[in-house]
């Protein structure tokens, strides 16, 4: 059945990513009489992707956004203690520590007393992504509408889609909108959430693809019973570190241990070094939303996974070729506020960064808060847009440069080593106290 696109609404967000779907979360807490509709390209939300870690900024920000919202999280969740430990090896399998925490810096309270700082809860990726999808009314996210431009005006933005309708309507994941009709929205405001390769920002800014940061990501699904080594671990969690590589599998939090979840990551020096070309690949030059890539993603994976333990290699090889995702990693320096007029950026659009601890999606959530709260008091206005890109670009870029070092850390050296270095790093820098101040307002 097709869904049918509504022909106007007050703020239409395009990505119905984590970044879109939390922006609209805050949105429609802190201005409920606004329409906010979000727009994702793709037909439907594919059960992939690996782990994700909620940071600890990232936890107090959803809480202020909605309490509800955090406590799903925390409901399925697991932080780094008691029976979901891990622990860290060198690349030859050696143990060189375990319930790792980088850093330990607390954070100051009003009353100059510390606060240990808090530890990251872990989900799969797909199941945050549901958690945000539910949390929102049951027509705000409309599927099968590929933005394909705007126009601005005094009132307003209208804004272009290729449109195909819901699951009903295809399998096609290569061309999700092939054979799609061009529809128009009119919206107030336009927020681009479509990821580092954001169509929004290029028709907005036109100001240059990001920057290929020189990793490539790999990682999957799978059942529990094929992660022999780790069902029969101490640990729920074992991490490769060094060599120019990075390698995890975990058991799954909230699953019961019925699905675990490996990824794995090297830079450009490893692949060479491997053999393994990726350049050609096309999701080497986008960094929209990534679909399972089948057999010769899960070759390659099998290729950079040989200079790894046996048992890591032989967790990837069990892998189903259809749950194997594979994408570079993309980073956009932020050297200012980002939009114009009525149109605004979050999340990876934004400021892209790596993945070292969790800030791609806690500085997605952070945007979303102060998006939230810029609306809230300016109105649903181009100025308001304005005042959240002043609030967030400077604490944005300060976050984008640590998590540059603390990711050429974890690659270029060896086990603790790696660790050590990162710890020091945040210590020195107060890195930690840093992200958790100032604490969010609630919505």
């Amino acid at each position: 059945m097709q869904q049918d696109v509504p022909a106007s609404c007050d703020i239409a967000v395009v990505g119905g990513g984590l970044a879109g779907l939390t922006a609209a979360i805050a949105l429609y807490k802190a201005v409920p009489d606004a329409d906010i509709k979000v727009f994702e390209q793709f037909p439907r939300t594919e059960k992939a992707g690996a782990l994700l870690a909620v940071a600890a900024n990232a936890q107090r920000v959803l809480g202020a956004i909605d309490e509800t919202l955090v406590d799903r999280v925390r409901a399925v969740a697991a932080d780094h203690g008691g029976n979901t430990s891990s622990v860290t090896h060198d690349q030859d399998d050696n143990v060189m520590a375990t319930n790792q925490f980088f850093g330990k810096s607390g954070i100051k309270k009003p009353d100059g007393s510390v606060e240990a700082p808090a530890m990251p809860l872990l989900l799969g990726w797909w199941e945050l992504h549901h958690i945000c999808t539910t949390q929102l009314p049951p027509d705000a996210v409309q599927f099968g509408c590929k933005f394909a431009g705007y126009e601005e005006t005094e009132e307003g933005v209208t804004v272009r889609f290729r449109h195909k309708g819901n699951e009903a309507d295809g399998d096609d994941k290569d061309d999700a909108t092939r054979g799609a009709a061009e529809v128009e929205v009119k919206a107030k405001l336009l927020v681009g959430a479509d990821g580092a390769y954001s169509a929004v920002r290029r028709f907005c800014l036109d100001d240059g693809p990001p920057l290929n940061s020189g990793t490539f990501l790999w990682r999957a699904r799978m059942p529990g019973d094929k992660m022999d080594f780790i069902l029969t671990s101490e640990y729920a969690g074992h991490v490769w570190r060094g060599n120019n590589m990075f390698g995890t599998a975990r058991m799954l939090p909230g699953t019961n241990r019925q699905e675990g979840v490996w990824a794995l990551a090297a830079n450009n020096e490893k692949l060479a070094e491997l053999g393994v070309d990726v350049a050609a690949q096309p999701q080497a030059r986008a960094g929209q939303q990534v679909l399972p890539m089948g057999k010769s993603a899960l070759e390659r994976a099998k290729k950079v996974a040989s200079g790894y333990p046996d048992r890591f290699q032989r967790l990837v090889a069990a892998s189903s070729e259809s749950t194997v995702v594979e994408h570079a990693v993309w980073i956009r320096p932020v050297k200012g506020p980002w939009g114009k007029g009525r149109v605004t950026l979050v999340g990876d659009a934004a400021h892209a960064m790596h993945p070292t601890s969790g800030q791609g999606f806690a500085q997605a959530a952070e945007d979303a808060h102060a998006l939230a709260v810029a609306v809230r008091d300016g109105g649903v206005s181009a100025e308001a847009l304005r005042a959240f890109e002043e609030s967030r670009w400077e604490r944005a870029a300060r976050v984008g440069d640590t998590e540059k070092r603390l990711s050429e850390a974890a690659y270029n050296k060896q086990g603790a080593a790696a660790g050590a270095s990162m710890g020091q790093m945040l210590d020195r820098e107060g890195y930690i106290a840093f992200l958790n101040d100032p604490r969010p307002t609630p919505l």
